[in-house]
């Protein structure tokens, strides 16, 4: 997305990513569009679908670091993990879509 073959014409995505969200109408919360926030929630929501190891490289390897720092730094804690499982799970039996 910010990709550039020359390091003066380099831009930052980051910066790039906030000036956009300021300038978006009617966004109530420009602020939460961070590209942190959207890695984190990239990472979470790979840990939830489980996804297998040659996977979760490809999504590393796409946000631009290596699998360590996925889990290490991204990753739910495993507790939290375990809650929203069972909560997902709750929901289904609530809704009727799980016997």
């Amino acid at each position: 997305m910010f990709a550039s073959r020359s390091e003066a014409s380099r831009l930052d995505g980051c910066q790039a990513m906030q000036v956009v969200s300021d300038k978006c109408p009617g966004l109530e919360n420009p602020d939460r569009v961070r590209t942190r926030l959207l890695r984190k929630h990239l990472a979470t929501t790979v840990q939830i679908l489980d996804m297998t190891g040659g996977e979760l490289k490809m999504v590393a390897d796409h946000m631009g670091h290596s699998v360590s720092m996925h889990t290490d730094v991204y990753r739910l804690q495993s507790s939290l993990l375990e809650k929203t499982e069972v909560a997902r799970a709750l929901m289904a039996l609530e809704s009727g879509h799980m016997s």
